[in-house]
């Protein structure tokens, strides 16, 4: 059985929203074990945050035994990226006391996670835009309490300032399915269905121990994960790169997959090189694997 809990900040739609998208793509796997219980929040008041925490421990009293999705449904300040706490921007604050706000509440509390070796799977999963996670508030989200579990299993954030959820619901959902239904839980079990997204954002995984950068590369688009300009800076042509050795690549016969690109403008022949990033590496260590459809790298941030 899995419960899908989603919050949302008052006034923002439920149709369309990602724990909508979610409920209805597991819906035909699970049938019957599948819960989802939604409603809106405000904390503008004393008052809106004692009923939040009230609504949070009673749905988690009644669904005590069993595998949680928890989605905070919010949006942030374009310039501060902090999250507002209340409808039509009245307020905001960091991630970080948002986190604080909502932790007395069972159902993001380590101990009731607590169960059986073969059942303890219970995940969360939140998609999050984080401008800054200190170590303060990492040790908040992933260090582990005496006798209990930590706050969160993992955070995935986009690093895209303009993000366009029509790219990152699809990837959440397809997340979701592998985690909760196939048991992958390995980032390039989902990431390599997703170039569409890599064009747009780089994928920041949050684990404890590790933060991890996933970015979308391509011969031509995005060499060795780095964006190519649309036209040449010398001669001013448009789409002008090509690749030379894009048939040897098609072929496979290009062994090192670290090996330099070269780009060379097809109208005034400006040569420029891109060298594989330090401390990347492969995520399915394939290289571009002779499509054009690209490939995934990651990296760990310090």
């Amino acid at each position: 059985p899995l419960t899908i809990i989603s919050a949302r900040l008052k006034g923002m739609p439920f149709l369309g929203s990602v724990p909508a998208l979610i409920y209805h793509h597991l819906y035909t796997y699970l049938l019957g074990n599948l819960a989802l219980v939604d409603f809106e929040f405000s904390l503008e008041s004393q008052d809106d945050h004692a009923m939040l925490n009230s609504s949070l421990l009673e749905m988690t009293a009644d669904f005590r035994n069993g595998r949680f999705l928890v989605i905070l449904t919010d949006h942030s300040s374009p310039d501060t990226g902090d999250v507002h706490i209340a409808p039509n921007n009245a307020g905001a604050t960091t991630l970080e006391e948002v986190i604080i706000i909502l932790q007395p509440a069972k159902c993001i509390h380590y101990s009731f996670l607590r169960r059986r070796r073969r059942s303890s799977r219970a995940r969360k999963v939140s998609s999050l835009y984080i401008t800054d996670l200190s170590p303060r508030f990492s040790r908040l989200i992933f260090e582990i309490p005496s006798n209990s579990r930590a706050l969160f299993h993992q955070i995935i954030a986009f690093a895209q300032k303009n993000l366009q959820l029509a790219f990152t619901n699809k990837f959440l959902c397809d997340y979701a399915q592998n985690l909760f239904i196939h048991d992958k839980v390995h980032m390039g079990a989902t990431i390599f269905d997703h170039q569409t997204l890599g064009a747009h954002t780089d994928v920041i995984l949050f684990k404890a121990g590790e933060h991890l950068r996933f970015f979308w590369a391509h011969p031509i688009l995005r060499p060795h994960g780095n964006p190519a300009s649309t036209i040449c800076h010398s001669c001013q042509f448009f789409m002008p790169w090509i690749d030379p050795n894009a048939k040897k690549r098609k072929l496979g016969q290009i062994k090192d997959h670290r090996a330099q690109i070269v780009h060379k403008c097809q109208n005034c022949e400006l040569t420029l090189r891109y060298t594989f990033p330090e401390g990347a590496k492969w995520v399915r260590n394939n290289g571009y694997d002779g499509t054009e459809r690209g490939s995934w790298l990651c990296e760990l941030l310090e």
